[in-house]
Formats: structure tokens, sequence, C-alpha cells
């Protein structure tokens, strides 16, 4: 699937749907494993991983999502220590909105 992350056209695999985490839809909400999570209109989705597209004549190669898009996230916010090793994930802090059942 095609989609624009900070401005840049990329392909996004491995997404999941996320059930506890929401936010301003096309804002990344988390990052963990290598993987980022984007709110939604109804919600927010895990997207393992990313490649760039570009030109027809050049061919981009699948990564992780956090692997492309490391200099925006550096921007973001910086890693939060205090939860960093209580998992075996790479965890970015980012103000989280949750829903009321």
């Amino acid at each position: 699937m095609l989609d624009e992350i900070y401005g840049g056209p990329v392909f996004l695999y491995n997404v999941h749907k996320e059930e506890q985490l929401t936010g301003k839809a096309g804002d990344i909400i988390a990052a963990a494993n290598q993987a980022i999570c984007r709110a939604t209109i109804d919600g927010a989705i895990w997207i393992g991983h990313l490649k760039p597209k570009l030109a027809a004549s050049e061919k981009g190669i699948k990564l992780p999502a956090t692997v492309v898009l490391k200099d925006e996230l550096a921007l973001a916010e910086k890693p939060a220590s205090i939860v960093a090793n209580l998992f075996s994930k790479s965890i970015i802090s980012v103000p989280i909105e949750r829903r009321s059942t």
C-alpha cells in the first residue's frame, strides 16, 4: 500500500491494527521493535517495514520502519530511558490519547 509519511511517499508492509493507542490521524504515536505505530481516523496501526517510492528507473529496498524514518523520528523525541530496559523493544515516548470504553 502506498502512503505518505513525513512528506515522502512510501510503501507500507507488515501492517497490523493497534487495539489501544490513539492520536491525531497521521501522527507517529509510538515505536517498538523497529516498527512504528501511526494514528488513524479510527484508531492506530503498527507498520513493520517501509520501502521508499523512487523514480521508475530506481529500485528501493524494504527496511524496518524506524530505519527508514530514523532522521525524522530523532527530531520527534528522545527514547524513554525509564521504560527502555523493561522490554526487549526500543521505545520512543510520544503523547497518546486513550479511548474511553
